[in-house]
């Protein structure tokens, strides 16, 4: 017996009657939904909406998590510079290094040939890695880090210098998304007079920029951290 007939039999029986024939009967189903209508595809994704706060359903603030699939990674940390990619290939650029120092950081990627490599103050290019996943652009770049860091003079197929920026919060400035952590400032730069930075004191912060995809190109961006104990990261991330 249907839920709807026991709810009626129960408003009924409390009406102190007998209960009519017609009043048992079932209640006619719906008509069954025209399934071969409903979308099969995701959404697409909008970069812009990435780390942004929001209030659900409870009241309880949430985070989204960054969206796309992080291809290809640059990091300086554990006292070392190093080149991931997907799938866990790993080449090391540089090492030690050394705190309160910039490193001009460079990346070249090739999705024709699934290949990437990458170099530290104009060395010699490293070995090409090649990404285990499906990808044919770079798409997003996204800025992770702990600790205090900064990063500056970034020139190439993706980003340019920040010197057009405004002092203060970067969230919201020119299609970048995310914590609101990471600054622009004037303190520190490695050229010009601004460089972003990052105030530590959180837990996987990270800010995201969509940008025109690039099936190919080169990027440069300058890292620096503050002690050996703080990371600085760079995300290029595929739809």
């Amino acid at each position: 017996m249907s839920e709807e007939l026991i709810k009626k039999e129960i408003s009924i029986l409390t009406e102190d009657r007998p209960l009519m024939e017609d009043e048992l009967e079932e209640p006619d189903l719906e008509t069954e939904p025209d399934w071969s209508e409903t979308p099969t595809t995701s959404p697409t994704h909008d970069y812009q909406t990435a780390n942004k706060k929001y209030v659900d359903d409870a009241g309880i603030t949430q985070i989204t998590e960054p969206t796309g699939i992080a291809t290809i990674t640059f990091s300086i940390t554990a006292n070392k510079a190093q080149l991931i990619v997907a799938g866990g290939a790993s080449v090391v650029l540089l090492t030690p290094i050394s705190a309160n120092t910039y490193y001009k950081c460079e990346i070249y990627w090739d999705s024709v040939n699934n290949r990437v490599r990458a170099r530290i103050n104009d060395s010699t290019w490293s070995n090409y890695l090649t990404p285990n996943v499906g990808w044919t652009t770079i798409s997003a770049i996204r800025i992770d880090g702990n600790g205090e860091c900064y990063y500056d003079d970034a020139s190439g197929s993706l980003i340019e210098d920040f010197e057009d920026y405004d002092v203060g919060i970067l969230d919201g400035q020119k299609n970048w998304s995310g914590s609101d952590i990471f600054e622009i400032t004037e303190s520190n730069p490695h050229g010009g007079t601004k460089c972003i930075y990052l105030n530590g004191n959180a837990t996987g912060p990270w800010i995201q920029k969509s940008i025109v995809p690039a099936a190919s190109g080169s990027q440069i961006i300058y890292f620096r951290i503050d002690t050996l104990a703080n990371d600085a990261i760079a995300i290029f991330s595929t739809g």
